[in-house]
């Protein structure tokens, strides 16, 4: 055989080889521009107000053409035991939109987000950093954030102005040197308007997370993990929190009695939000989102919102928030990977920044922060809603309705002044631990 048919043989058969590379790349690009092809049908099910939802669902059809979120709206106090019966019934929905509260006590009936999905490190870049403590399980991501509903101050400008008043209190000592000429009181010493609603539980319609938010500024995270990081339990009397948390409860208690200098509520007031609409009440702590259902409440009232009032001295600034997360349900095991790409999807920026817009509360996401914790003011108070969630904490609740009635117990304890505060901070500490395991 000669040298040039050795090459001519040589030729074909780097041609053939060349070809055959060019059909697999094809057949590869085939593939993927299938499977980019493929149609996402998830169902979800939240808390959050269907028409809200539903529109920033709506917005992401440009983007996520080939994704379909069938969402329903479900009432906040019988959600578990909704999603219970519907996961039995083999009706339930693939994602859940839910405030972290509720994570705990439906860890049995929900999915971890892998972290090989999402590592860590990405994590903190893509989300607000605190939450990952509270977000993160031994087996995975427990869900994914979204928004953040922080409480806010929300104060009568003309009752502000009409006492010299520029701003509203920005600490708690502001508050104490704001609350004798802003609250009045009757010749029976009964306070006709009051400054704040604090140190009462039936008619201060937030008085957990306002608790919450205290004790977090003391430094106590009431929730965290335990035994080896393997098991959640309450850290209300847990070294330097004990007297902590007992400075907060009674500091707390001294707002609604009438022998200290920061009286201004009681019992026979009415609820804290009708007093505020009423123009009886000059501050109001809630959460972000309610500032909508007052302008409802009340067109004509004048309000502002600033951030949660701090301590002058504290170990960090902090404020409660409900935070709003994506959590995959164990109705979607055998559709894992779809219920994977809804998550995704659900907490991108797109998605939390639309949402958050249009109920006026906070992305979750990193980028929706500008340097500074600045933001254009598109609704009223936003630049403060901004900062108050980069602020934030929550923990988790084993059971929303069980701490609601625990809290309430602690501060009545409290104010009956029979026992001693901090042997309540024990009992309450034990007691909640219990709820936890």
């Amino acid at each position: 055989m000669s040298m040039d048919t050795k090459t001519t043989i040589f030729q074909y058969v780097i041609m053939g080889i060349l070809f055959l590379c060019v059909l697999g790349g094809v057949a590869v690009v085939a593939l993927y521009k299938g499977g980019s092809d493929k149609i996402y049908t998830l169902s979800v099910w939240g808390e959050l107000p269907f028409i809200e939802v539903q529109e920033s669902i709506d917005a992401l059809k440009l983007t996520e053409p080939n994704t379909i979120f069938n969402y329903k709206e479900v009432d906040s106090a019988s959600f578990s035991s909704s999603l219970t019966s519907a996961l039995a019934e083999g009706t339930g929905p693939d994602l859940v939109l839910i405030s972290a509260s509720k994570l705990y006590e439906n860890e049995f009936r929900l999915v971890p987000y892998s972290l090989e999905v999402l590592p860590s490190s990405v994590f903190q870049q893509q989300f607000l950093p605190q939450y990952e403590r509270i977000l993160l399980g031994t087996n995975g991501w427990r869900a994914l954030p979204i928004a953040v509903d922080p409480l806010v101050l929300y104060s009568n400008s003309a009752l502000l102005a009409s006492n010299s008043y520029s701003h509203p209190p920005k600490t708690w000592q502001d508050l104490a040197e704001y609350i004798p000429s802003l609250s009045q009181f009757d010749e029976r010493g009964y306070p006709i308007r009051s400054a704040v609603a604090l140190g009462g539980t039936s008619n201060v319609l937030h008085f957990k997370q306002i608790l919450s938010s205290l004790f977090f500024q003391s430094g106590n995270l009431i929730v965290n993990e335990k035994q080896n990081q393997t098991q959640l339990g309450s850290v209300l009397n847990t070294g330097n929190g004990s007297s902590d948390s007992a400075y907060v409860l009674n500091h707390y208690i001294q707002y609604s009695n009438p022998q200290k200098s920061l009286y201004s509520w009681n019992d026979e007031k009415g609820l804290d939000q009708s007093e505020f609409i009423s123009g009886d009440l000059v501050s109001y702590i809630a959460p972000a989102s309610e500032a909508q259902i007052l302008e409802k409440m009340n067109p004509n009232l004048i309000f502002e919102i600033s951030e949660f009032p701090q301590a002058q001295v504290s170990p960090e600034k902090a404020v409660y928030a409900d935070l709003y997360v994506v959590a995959i349900t164990r109705g979607a095991e055998e559709k894992y990977d779809d219920a994977i790409h809804g998550a995704q999807v659900l907490s991108s920026s797109a998605f939390s920044e639309k949402l958050s817009n249009l109920l006026r509360i906070s992305p979750a996401t990193r980028s929706s922060y500008p340097m500074g914790g600045d933001g254009q003011a598109d609704f009223m108070g936003k630049p403060v809603i901004l900062s108050s969630a980069l602020i934030s904490k929550t923990w988790l609740d084993p059971n929303t309705s069980s701490t609601n009635v625990l809290f309430k117990e602690m501060v009545e304890r409290a104010r009956d002044g029979i026992d001693k505060i901090s042997d309540i901070i024990r009992d309450t500490d034990q007691e909640l631990d219990s709820l936890l395991n």
